[in-house]
């Protein structure tokens, strides 16, 4: 993921139920209550389990974020303010039968 321009980039790391995720969705409105666009990237090295209630990427996104998620060989985005694109563009391959 390349940063562009003007895009402000920090990041949150703590041991496990430490209140990283409670800590980002409350972060979450306050900074677009500020005018900012944001999305939360969170890697997982064990595999992606996307948007079941309850789980980091769900509680994001219903905090208003756009989420960018990426586990090993998938990347999974989900855009609620679609103001600009993190995730690449995939590749159009044409097969000849």
């Amino acid at each position: 993921m390349n940063r562009q321009p003007g895009q402000t980039v920090f990041g949150i790391c703590g041991w496990k139920n430490s209140g990283k995720t409670t800590l980002i969705e409350s972060l979450i409105p306050h900074l677009i209550a500020q005018g900012l666009s944001l999305a939360v990237v969170k890697h997982d090295a064990h595999g992606l389990e996307v948007d079941r209630r309850g789980k980091d990427s769900d509680r994001f996104f219903r905090a208003g974020g756009d989420v960018i998620l990426k586990g090993p060989g998938e990347e999974i985005c989900r855009f609620k303010n679609r103001k600009f694109n993190l995730c690449p563009q995939p590749k159009r391959t044409r097969y000849r039968s």
